[in-house]
């Protein structure tokens, strides 16, 4: 492979993606978890058209694979790809009809430039090393009418401002009080956001922010006001006019 052991073994330490079948959930109960409003996934039911043909969907950082394959129970894919880093060596390379790729998402993925006409990567990028590279990436991958679906997490909201000006720290994952039991410092997050940060990335990178959507309770109310009330994001990624070329 060619990333580190060391940076593999931090990833599967964390995250233990796995590729078992007898470990994935039913399409249901995916579908309550991840894909009902006000959930991460979401914006993927209200933006996909499930009567169209579309060609090849990504998702990095996919874990046990039951998104992409329940993407694939909804809409018609010529080709579905998982894509982690955490899979154990031995898991199933095809399941479900989505072909699972062992890769490195903070390196140049082994995918063709303009290939991708659905990216999806669902609180990711915050754990990656560069966020600048995982955009280039996405400005990359996708073809020229397609779509990136992520989800990212703000430090820019109301209980994070009052946690600054009493000098504690932001949270943008678990807790505090369960970064030191946990030995995990917020969630492993190595990154935060605001809603200009993304903008502004996109933008670098020759892509438009074409719709966002608050997350978790209230979600119609985040999506109003995103910068004070929304603790994550998720928005969707297309190229900006006359900019495709990566």
């Amino acid at each position: 492979m060619a990333y580190s052991s060391a940076e593999k073994d931090f990833y599967q330490r964390h995250y233990q993606g796995e590729l078992r079948l007898a470990q994935r959930g039913t399409l249901p109960a995916t579908e309550a978890a991840w894909f009902a409003p006000g959930k991460r996934y979401s914006l993927l039911l209200s933006e996909l058209d499930p009567n169209a043909r579309y060609g090849t969907a990504v998702e990095i950082g996919c874990s046990s694979g039951d998104c992409i394959v329940f993407l694939g129970s909804r809409f018609s894919f010529d080709k579905l790809i998982g894509v982690d880093i955490a899979f154990p060596d031995d898991a199933q390379t095809q399941l479900d009809g989505v072909q699972f790729m062992q890769a490195n998402s903070n390196e140049r993925l082994p995918l063709d430039d303009g290939s991708v006409d659905v990216y999806v990567a669902m609180m990711v990028i915050e754990h990656l090393f560069d966020p600048f590279h995982a955009f280039r990436e996405i400005k990359r991958l996708l073809s020229p009418q397609g779509r990136a679906f992520v989800n990212l997490p703000l430090v820019t909201s109301i209980k994070n401002r009052l946690r600054l000006l009493s000098g504690r720290l932001p949270v943008t994952s678990v807790p505090f009080e369960r970064w030191l039991v946990d030995r995990e410092w917020d969630g492993n997050h190595l990154h935060y956001f605001s809603v200009d940060s993304i903008h502004r990335l996109a933008a670098l990178h020759g892509l438009s922010v074409t719709q966002t959507a608050g997350v978790g309770s209230h979600h119609r109310l985040k999506s109003m006001a995103p910068r004070l009330l929304a603790n994550e994001l998720s928005f969707v990624l297309q190229h900006q006019a006359g900019s495709v070329a990566a």
